[in-house]
Protein backbone atom coordinates (compact mmCIF):
# COMPACT_ATOMS: atom_id res chain seq x y z
CA UNK A 1 0.00 0.00 0.00
CA UNK A 2 2.58 2.10 0.69
CA UNK A 3 4.26 1.28 -2.42
CA UNK A 4 1.35 1.74 -4.73
CA UNK A 5 0.79 5.40 -2.86
CA UNK A 6 4.00 6.56 -3.34
CA UNK A 7 4.24 5.57 -7.01
CA UNK A 8 0.48 7.59 -7.28
CA UNK A 9 1.80 10.59 -6.25
CA UNK A 10 5.13 10.50 -8.32
CA UNK A 11 2.79 9.88 -11.40
CA UNK A 12 0.85 12.96 -10.16
CA UNK A 13 3.94 15.15 -9.54
CA UNK A 14 5.53 14.42 -13.59
CA UNK A 15 1.24 15.06 -14.94
CA UNK A 16 -0.43 18.06 -12.77
CA UNK A 17 2.83 20.38 -13.89
CA UNK A 18 1.89 19.86 -18.01
CA UNK A 19 -1.75 20.51 -17.94
CA UNK A 20 -2.15 23.51 -19.66
CA UNK A 21 -4.53 25.81 -18.27
CA UNK A 22 -7.20 27.95 -20.62
CA UNK A 23 -5.87 31.31 -19.09
CA UNK A 24 -2.37 32.60 -19.95
CA UNK A 25 0.06 32.36 -16.93
CA UNK A 26 0.62 36.52 -17.00
CA UNK A 27 3.31 37.84 -14.96
CA UNK A 28 2.40 38.56 -11.01
CA UNK A 29 1.64 41.88 -9.65
CA UNK A 30 4.55 42.93 -7.84
CA UNK A 31 3.64 44.23 -4.37
CA UNK A 32 6.90 45.20 -3.06
CA UNK A 33 10.97 45.49 -4.21
CA UNK A 34 12.61 41.74 -4.33
CA UNK A 35 16.27 41.84 -3.17
CA UNK A 36 16.81 38.40 -5.03
CA UNK A 37 15.78 39.85 -8.78
CA UNK A 38 18.87 40.74 -9.16
CA UNK A 39 21.00 39.92 -12.40
CA UNK A 40 18.45 37.85 -13.80
CA UNK A 41 18.10 35.81 -10.56
CA UNK A 42 14.60 33.82 -9.83
CA UNK A 43 12.62 35.98 -7.59
CA UNK A 44 11.42 34.48 -4.61
CA UNK A 45 8.16 34.97 -2.93
CA UNK A 46 7.32 34.64 0.91
CA UNK A 47 3.83 32.82 1.70
CA UNK A 48 3.72 32.18 5.45
CA UNK A 49 6.94 30.34 6.66
CA UNK A 50 7.27 28.98 3.05
CA UNK A 51 8.93 30.79 -0.72
CA UNK A 52 7.54 30.12 -3.78
CA UNK A 53 9.92 30.98 -7.08
CA UNK A 54 8.73 32.85 -9.82
CA UNK A 55 10.78 33.14 -12.91
CA UNK A 56 11.41 35.29 -15.32
CA UNK A 57 12.68 35.61 -18.97
CA UNK A 58 15.95 36.23 -17.90
CA UNK A 59 16.26 34.09 -14.79
CA UNK A 60 18.80 31.39 -15.83
CA UNK A 61 17.65 27.34 -16.69
CA UNK A 62 20.17 26.21 -14.24
CA UNK A 63 21.26 27.95 -10.23
CA UNK A 64 22.01 26.20 -7.25
CA UNK A 65 21.54 26.91 -3.84
CA UNK A 66 23.28 26.26 -0.13
CA UNK A 67 22.43 27.32 2.93
CA UNK A 68 23.07 26.46 6.76
CA UNK A 69 21.46 27.90 9.59
CA UNK A 70 21.83 27.92 13.94
CA UNK A 71 18.75 27.47 15.71
CA UNK A 72 18.20 27.86 19.39
CA UNK A 73 15.19 25.43 18.94
CA UNK A 74 13.47 23.42 16.21
CA UNK A 75 9.76 23.73 15.02
CA UNK A 76 8.33 21.35 12.75
CA UNK A 77 4.76 21.90 11.83
CA UNK A 78 4.42 24.78 14.43
CA UNK A 79 5.53 22.60 17.19
CA UNK A 80 9.16 22.79 19.03
CA UNK A 81 10.39 19.36 18.20
CA UNK A 82 13.56 19.81 19.78
CA UNK A 83 14.34 22.70 22.94
CA UNK A 84 17.64 22.73 22.10
CA UNK A 85 20.39 24.22 19.59
CA UNK A 86 20.12 22.78 16.08
CA UNK A 87 21.83 23.26 12.78
CA UNK A 88 20.57 23.27 9.08
CA UNK A 89 22.31 22.44 6.15
CA UNK A 90 21.24 21.99 2.50
CA UNK A 91 21.37 22.68 -0.78
CA UNK A 92 18.66 23.29 -3.57
CA UNK A 93 19.28 22.25 -7.32
CA UNK A 94 16.98 24.33 -9.61
CA UNK A 95 16.14 23.63 -13.38
CA UNK A 96 13.72 25.66 -15.05
CA UNK A 97 10.78 25.42 -12.97
CA UNK A 98 11.40 22.18 -10.94
CA UNK A 99 13.60 21.94 -7.48
CA UNK A 100 15.54 19.07 -5.88
CA UNK A 101 16.41 19.66 -2.79
CA UNK A 102 18.45 18.16 0.47
CA UNK A 103 18.05 19.75 3.77
CA UNK A 104 19.92 17.93 7.02
CA UNK A 105 19.15 18.99 10.77
CA UNK A 106 22.12 18.30 13.16
CA UNK A 107 21.33 17.99 17.16
CA UNK A 108 24.34 20.17 19.19
CA UNK A 109 24.02 19.74 22.23
CA UNK A 110 23.67 16.04 24.11
CA UNK A 111 20.09 16.78 25.50
CA UNK A 112 18.73 13.75 24.17
CA UNK A 113 20.42 11.84 26.93
CA UNK A 114 18.06 13.59 29.25
CA UNK A 115 15.06 11.95 27.72
CA UNK A 116 15.81 8.49 27.08
CA UNK A 117 17.03 9.15 23.64
CA UNK A 118 20.83 8.88 23.86
CA UNK A 119 23.60 11.51 23.26
CA UNK A 120 22.35 12.49 19.34
CA UNK A 121 25.14 15.64 19.66
CA UNK A 122 26.88 16.31 16.53
CA UNK A 123 24.40 13.66 14.42
CA UNK A 124 22.52 13.86 11.95
CA UNK A 125 18.86 13.35 13.47
CA UNK A 126 16.84 14.31 9.84
CA UNK A 127 17.31 14.47 6.43
CA UNK A 128 15.04 15.39 3.66
CA UNK A 129 14.88 14.85 0.41
CA UNK A 130 12.74 17.05 -1.79
CA UNK A 131 11.61 17.21 -5.31
CA UNK A 132 9.38 20.50 -6.59
CA UNK A 133 7.87 22.21 -9.15
CA UNK A 134 6.94 25.70 -8.85
CA UNK A 135 5.07 28.00 -10.90
CA UNK A 136 2.44 30.20 -10.83
CA UNK A 137 -1.34 31.42 -12.90
CA UNK A 138 -1.82 35.09 -12.90
CA UNK A 139 -1.47 36.20 -9.29
CA UNK A 140 -1.95 32.56 -7.93
CA UNK A 141 1.07 31.04 -7.41
CA UNK A 142 1.51 27.04 -6.30
CA UNK A 143 4.09 24.75 -5.93
CA UNK A 144 3.99 21.02 -5.92
CA UNK A 145 6.11 18.97 -3.42
CA UNK A 146 7.14 15.33 -2.98
CA UNK A 147 8.92 14.92 0.18
CA UNK A 148 10.56 11.81 1.93
CA UNK A 149 12.25 12.15 5.22
CA UNK A 150 15.17 10.04 6.60
CA UNK A 151 16.31 9.64 10.51
CA UNK A 152 19.24 8.01 9.98
CA UNK A 153 20.29 8.56 13.48
CA UNK A 154 18.91 5.15 15.38
CA UNK A 155 18.64 7.32 18.81
CA UNK A 156 15.85 9.27 17.14
CA UNK A 157 12.77 9.20 18.08
CA UNK A 158 9.36 9.47 15.62
CA UNK A 159 7.91 12.04 17.79
CA UNK A 160 4.87 10.72 20.31
CA UNK A 161 5.87 7.34 19.30
CA UNK A 162 8.94 6.96 21.05
CA UNK A 163 10.11 4.23 18.44
CA UNK A 164 14.00 3.87 18.20
CA UNK A 165 14.61 3.02 14.69
CA UNK A 166 15.93 3.90 11.41
CA UNK A 167 12.36 5.23 9.79
CA UNK A 168 11.39 7.12 7.31
CA UNK A 169 8.15 8.73 5.72
CA UNK A 170 6.62 10.30 2.90
CA UNK A 171 4.53 12.64 1.53
CA UNK A 172 3.07 15.06 -1.00
CA UNK A 173 2.60 18.34 -0.23
CA UNK A 174 0.78 21.16 -2.39
CA UNK A 175 1.58 24.75 -1.51
CA UNK A 176 -1.00 28.08 -2.60
CA UNK A 177 -0.06 31.83 -2.12
CA UNK A 178 -1.82 34.64 -3.31
CA UNK A 179 0.03 37.77 -4.69
CA UNK A 180 -1.85 40.21 -2.55
CA UNK A 181 -1.20 42.29 0.20
CA UNK A 182 -0.93 40.25 3.49
CA UNK A 183 0.20 37.19 1.02
CA UNK A 184 -2.35 34.50 2.40
CA UNK A 185 -1.06 31.02 1.63
CA UNK A 186 -2.47 27.64 1.90
CA UNK A 187 -0.34 24.61 2.70
CA UNK A 188 -2.24 20.96 2.43
CA UNK A 189 0.18 18.03 3.12
CA UNK A 190 -0.72 14.23 3.05
CA UNK A 191 0.88 11.20 4.13
CA UNK A 192 2.01 8.75 1.89
CA UNK A 193 2.85 5.53 3.93
CA UNK A 194 0.57 3.48 7.22
CA UNK A 195 -0.23 7.08 8.51
CA UNK A 196 -2.39 8.45 5.79
CA UNK A 197 -2.79 11.88 7.85
CA UNK A 198 -3.95 15.04 6.33
CA UNK A 199 -1.99 18.71 7.39
CA UNK A 200 -3.13 21.79 6.70
CA UNK A 201 -1.53 24.86 7.59
CA UNK A 202 -3.13 28.50 7.14
CA UNK A 203 -0.62 31.33 6.82
CA UNK A 204 -0.13 34.96 5.97
CA UNK A 205 3.27 36.88 5.18
CA UNK A 206 4.46 40.75 4.16
CA UNK A 207 7.51 41.80 3.67
CA UNK A 208 9.21 45.43 3.56
CA UNK A 209 12.25 46.65 1.29
CA UNK A 210 14.79 49.07 1.92
CA UNK A 211 18.13 49.90 1.64
CA UNK A 212 20.42 49.91 4.94
CA UNK A 213 23.96 50.80 4.95
CA UNK A 214 24.09 50.17 1.49
CA UNK A 215 23.12 46.73 1.55
CA UNK A 216 19.65 46.09 0.05
CA UNK A 217 17.26 44.50 2.70
CA UNK A 218 14.10 42.96 3.56
CA UNK A 219 12.28 42.13 6.21
CA UNK A 220 9.72 39.39 6.57
CA UNK A 221 6.68 38.83 9.03
CA UNK A 222 4.58 35.82 9.01
CA UNK A 223 2.14 34.08 11.43
CA UNK A 224 0.76 30.34 10.70
CA UNK A 225 -1.86 28.03 12.10
CA UNK A 226 -1.35 24.11 11.91
CA UNK A 227 -4.33 21.87 12.11
CA UNK A 228 -4.34 18.04 11.72
CA UNK A 229 -6.28 15.36 10.95
CA UNK A 230 -7.40 12.71 13.10
CA UNK A 231 -4.79 10.11 12.06
CA UNK A 232 -2.36 12.96 12.06
CA UNK A 233 -2.34 14.23 15.21
CA UNK A 234 -2.52 10.47 16.73
CA UNK A 235 0.34 9.31 15.19
CA UNK A 236 2.68 12.73 15.92
CA UNK A 237 1.09 13.60 19.20
CA UNK A 238 -1.01 10.47 20.73
CA UNK A 239 -3.87 12.70 20.64
CA UNK A 240 -7.55 10.92 17.90
CA UNK A 241 -8.81 14.05 16.87
CA UNK A 242 -8.91 16.68 14.43
CA UNK A 243 -7.42 19.90 15.93
CA UNK A 244 -5.68 22.48 15.59
CA UNK A 245 -1.65 21.87 17.30
CA UNK A 246 0.36 24.96 16.99
CA UNK A 247 0.86 28.83 16.06
CA UNK A 248 4.02 30.55 15.16
CA UNK A 249 5.05 33.77 14.24
CA UNK A 250 8.31 34.63 12.65
CA UNK A 251 10.15 37.36 11.66
CA UNK A 252 13.71 37.80 10.15
CA UNK A 253 15.67 40.61 8.14
CA UNK A 254 17.42 39.79 5.28
CA UNK A 255 20.79 41.56 4.10
CA UNK A 256 21.69 40.69 0.19
CA UNK A 257 25.90 41.37 1.12
CA UNK A 258 26.20 40.81 -2.98
CA UNK A 259 24.09 39.20 -5.88
CA UNK A 260 24.92 35.97 -4.98
CA UNK A 261 25.00 35.88 -0.64
CA UNK A 262 22.42 36.56 1.65
CA UNK A 263 22.48 36.77 5.72
CA UNK A 264 19.14 36.10 7.76
CA UNK A 265 18.79 36.89 11.54
CA UNK A 266 15.63 35.65 12.60
CA UNK A 267 13.06 35.26 15.71
CA UNK A 268 10.29 33.26 15.97
CA UNK A 269 7.57 32.18 18.87
CA UNK A 270 5.98 28.83 18.69
CA UNK A 271 2.79 28.88 21.03
CA UNK A 272 0.27 25.42 21.47
CA UNK A 273 -3.30 25.87 20.80
CA UNK A 274 -5.10 22.35 21.76
CA UNK A 275 -4.84 21.74 25.14
CA UNK A 276 -5.28 17.73 24.60
CA UNK A 277 -2.23 18.15 22.38
CA UNK A 278 -0.07 19.93 24.79
CA UNK A 279 -0.98 17.46 27.67
CA UNK A 280 0.31 14.24 25.22
CA UNK A 281 3.30 16.08 24.15
CA UNK A 282 3.90 16.78 28.69
CA UNK A 283 2.91 13.36 29.36
CA UNK A 284 5.18 11.62 26.33
CA UNK A 285 8.12 13.85 27.83
CA UNK A 286 10.54 13.82 25.05
CA UNK A 287 12.70 16.72 23.21
CA UNK A 288 8.91 18.32 22.00
CA UNK A 289 8.19 21.43 23.95
CA UNK A 290 4.73 22.22 25.04
CA UNK A 291 4.99 25.58 26.59
CA UNK A 292 5.10 28.92 24.57
CA UNK A 293 8.69 28.98 23.43
CA UNK A 294 11.39 31.67 21.41
CA UNK A 295 13.60 30.58 19.22
CA UNK A 296 16.49 32.79 17.83
CA UNK A 297 18.46 31.85 14.32
CA UNK A 298 21.28 33.13 12.19
CA UNK A 299 20.83 31.90 8.45
CA UNK A 300 23.52 32.43 6.04
CA UNK A 301 22.52 31.11 1.98
CA UNK A 302 24.70 31.39 -1.08
CA UNK A 303 23.63 31.53 -5.17
CA UNK A 304 25.87 30.00 -7.67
Amino acid sequence: MKRFAFLSALILFIVLPNIQFAKDKNTPSNYSYDPYYENGHTKKHNYGKYRIRERSEDSPNFSLDAWTGLYTSYLWRNVVKNNDPVNELGFALMASDYTFKINTLTDLTNYGVGVGYGDQSFEFTEIDISLLYENHWNDLLYSIELKHYLFPNKFTPILATGRFSNESTSELNFLFGYNVVASPSLLISYDLDEIGGLYIEIGVSHSISLEMLGYKTRANFSGALSIGSAEFNKYNYGVDSFAPSGLSIIANWEWMMNSFWIVKPEIGVSVPIDADITDAIEANTNVQSSAVTFYFAVKMMVTF
